[in-house]
C-alpha cells in the first residue's frame, strides 16, 4: 500500500486537498489494450486544430490500478493517433473513471477528459479476459478476448526510449465569461514504466459491443472504425509525472 499523501495549499480545500501534486506511483496495473483504427475524416473532428490526425492504430484501454499514490481505481483511455508539427503521438479524447480523486486530479492537472464510470476488467481464465464500461446506465462498451497462452519478454527500458508523447487540451471556464475559457492550454506528457511483469498478445476478440449514448462521444468514432485489429493484456509499474504545455 502507497503512503497516503495529505496535500495543503495544492488542491481544494486547502487545508486538505483532494489530491496531491504529481508525480504519482502506480503498482501492479492490469491493462487490457485494443486496437481500431478511426477514419482520417471522422478523427478530424475530434482532435484540436493544433494536431493533425495520422492514420496509426488508435488505442482503447481498460486499467486496473490496484494501488496508486491517489488510491485504488479503474480507468478506460481512448487514445486517438496525431501529430504535432512533425512529432508522432497521441491525444486523448475520452477517458473515465470510477475514482472521484482520480477524476479531479486528470482533470484539473493535465485537461484529461475524464468522466465518471462503472468500469470492469475480470481475471484471466482459461486465457480469456472481459471488460466493460458503463454510464449513466448505458453499456457504452464491452469486450471478450481470448489472449495467446505465449509470455512475452519485455524490455521497459528499450520502452521508454521509444515512448511517444501523449496530448491533452486542458480548458478551464471563466467563472465570468463563458464566451471564451479562462485557461486553453495543448498540453504533453509521458507515463515512465518503472517495471513490466507480463505482457501476452490477444490471439482473438471474440466480441465487441459498444452502444449509442447521447451523453459520449465514444459510439461517434468507433461506429465507422475498423475494430478487430488485435491488442494486449499487460501487467507493469508505471510513474506519472507533471506535462508541458505545447501551446
Amino acid at each position: 500500500m502507497l503512503e497516503y499523501i495529505r496535500a495543503e495549499n495544492y488542491s481544494i480545500p486547502i487545508q486538505c486537498g483532494l489530491y496531491p501534486p504529481p508525480p504519482y506511483f502506480y503498482n501492479n496495473i492490469r491493462s487490457l489494450n485494443i486496437g481500431f483504427r478511426c477514419p482520417i475524416d471522422i478523427k478530424r473532428k475530434f482532435i484540436p486544430h493544433e494536431l493533425k490526425p495520422i492514420g496509426e492504430l488508435d488505442n482503447f484501454t481498460i486499467i486496473e490500478y490496484p494501488e496508486s499514490t491517489i488510491g485504488p481505481y479503474n480507468e478506460v483511455v481512448v487514445s486517438l493517433s496525431c501529430q504535432y508539427k512533425d512529432k508522432p503521438g497521441t491525444y486523448l479524447v475520452n477517458l473515465y473513471v470510477d475514482s472521484d480523486i482520480a477524476f479531479a486530479a486528470g482533470r484539473e492537472i493535465w485537461g484529461y477528459p475524464k468522466k465518471m464510470a462503472e468500469i470492469k476488467l475480470s481475471v484471466i481464465k482459461d486465457n480469456i479476459i472481459t471488460g466493460s464500461l458503463k454510464r449513466r446506465e448505458i453499456t457504452l462498451f464491452d469486450t471478450e478476448v481470448e489472449l495467446d497462452t505465449k509470455i512475452i519478454d519485455v524490455n521497459f527500458n528499450k520502452l521508454n526510449e521509444m515512448k511517444t508523447p501523449t496530448y491533452t487540451l486542458k480548458i478551464i471556464p471563466d467563472v465570468a465569461d463563458n464566451k471564451a475559457p479562462l485557461i486553453r492550454q495543448l498540453t504533453v506528457n509521458y507515463s515512465n514504466i518503472r517495471s513490466f511483469f507480463r505482457m501476452q498478445k490477444i490471439k482473438k476478440i471474440n466480441f465487441i459491443n459498444f452502444e449509442y449514448s447521447k451523453y459520449d462521444i465514444l459510439y461517434d468514432y468507433l461506429n465507422d472504425a475498423e475494430r478487430d485489429l488485435g491488442g494486449n493484456y499487460y501487467e507493469n509499474c508505471m510513474e506519472l509525472t507533471n506535462g508541458e504545455v505545447v501551446n
